[in-house]
């Protein structure tokens, strides 16, 4: 059985989709800042790495998730 939801639930579907995608991509943006400040200031050694490597990850999440279509 196929339920019809109307204009309302594709247009909200829609700015949920864009607003993960830019979450996402603030995400990587805060990450690599945290990265870059970790290894100025000399905090956290080799550990300071894993802020980059979580934000590769979450591009890689970003290239390879399917947005279903509006």
């Amino acid at each position: 059985m196929k339920v019809y939801l109307g204009e309302r639930s594709r247009l909200f579907r829609a700015v949920l989709t864009r607003f993960g995608h830019r979450a996402r991509w603030a995400a990587v943006w805060l990450l690599l800042l945290v990265w870059i400040v970790t290894l100025m200031a000399g905090v956290g050694g080799a550990l300071a790495h894993l802020f980059l490597v979580f934000a590769v990850v979450v591009l890689l999440y970003e290239l390879l998730a399917v947005d279903r279509p509006a």
